[in-house]
């Protein structure tokens, strides 16, 4: 009898445990860490987007699931979820890349796109382009700019070297000041130009392939530091 009245008081004991330690994980706290300029962005509608509820388990969340809720919903690449933290017991922070347009394209059938520095951005301009400072690339189309998931399709060469030039701009300048610089990115003639608000400008060539070799790279490294160098002497000193 004794036996049976310990096995029963254990189980009871462990429905207890359970039942408390089980509110103990409980979510109590959704947060949104931005990693990005925040332009726009509602960390509430990122939560919404997620699908996330406070009082569900954080043991029984699940990562891939919110991932792919959140990007369905910006499927033009604006907002994505990178990470997804879980702070024991009860707390959730989600981190999210946000992509910021740069550059306004034109395609050949006379559509307009926002693309960000790294050209991960999906997005048609829809009046934003004249709500934000842009710097557009002209006397270049993009061709057989949609795929068949209706994203626009950056990967070629010319964009890549621009792409590339950007970066090495933001080693010394910050998105802010790389859009108050220049006004203007050229493409002709297997050449880019970048134009200056103040009338300067600098010249590299396209890459000669999506795997540019060492000196390529080398060669655009000069001609940007070249330019930095005397922008910076001829504006600063």
């Amino acid at each position: 009898m004794k036996k049976k009245i310990a096995v029963l008081f254990i189980c009871i004991l462990l429905v207890a445990l359970v039942s408390v330690l089980g509110g103990i994980f409980n979510v109590k706290s959704i947060k949104v860490l931005l990693i990005g300029k925040q332009e726009e962005v509602s960390p509430a509608d990122i939560i919404a987007d997620s699908e996330l509820q406070l009082g569900e388990s954080i043991l029984n969340i699940n990562e891939t699931t919110i991932k792919t809720k959140v990007n369905r919903a910006n499927s033009d690449r604006s907002i994505e979820i990178y990470d997804i933290e879980r702070v024991f017991p009860n707390k959730i922070i989600l981190k999210v890349q946000v992509r910021n347009p740069l550059f306004l394209i034109e395609s050949e059938k006379g559509k307009k796109y926002l693309a960000d520095v790294d050209f991960q951005l999906n997005k048609e301009d829809k009046g934003e382009s004249f709500q934000k400072t842009l710097i557009p690339i002209t006397d270049y189309k993009l061709k057989n700019n949609v795929n068949f998931d209706n994203k626009v399709n950056f990967d070629n060469k010319e964009l890549m070297t621009v792409k590339y030039v950007t970066l090495s701009m933001l080693k010394v300048w910050d998105i802010d000041a790389i859009r108050a610089i220049f006004n203007k990115i050229e493409i002709k003639d297997q050449e880019i130009t970048f134009f200056t608000q103040s009338g300067d400008s600098f010249k590299v060539y396209v890459f000669q392939s999506k795997d540019p070799t060492d000196k390529e790279k080398e060669n655009i490294d000069t001609k940007f530091n070249d330019f930095y160098n005397a922008y910076i002497e001829k504006y600063y000193s």
